[in-house]
């Protein structure tokens, strides 16, 4: 009788598993990897809101200094 070799089937889930993480390599780096100018921040400067206080309504407080002679 002739022999048969038999051999055993090298398992796929690894080579599915590195081609995922590959990827997820490419996806993250194309997502978080761009560095365009417009989005980087400079530190040494920060941009500071100038908020002003108005009141509109009438102040019943009275003025300090007058211009009328008493």
């Amino acid at each position: 009788m002739a022999e048969i070799k038999i051999t055993k089937k090298t398992p796929v889930w690894p080579w599915i598993l590195l081609l995922l993480l590959v990827i997820g390599g490419v996806f993250f780096l194309f997502v978080y990897g761009s560095a365009d100018e417009d989005d980087l921040t400079d530190d040494d400067s920060t941009e500071i809101e100038e908020i002003t206080l108005f009141n509109s309504q009438p102040s019943d407080a009275i003025p300090l200094l007058s211009t009328e002679d008493s």
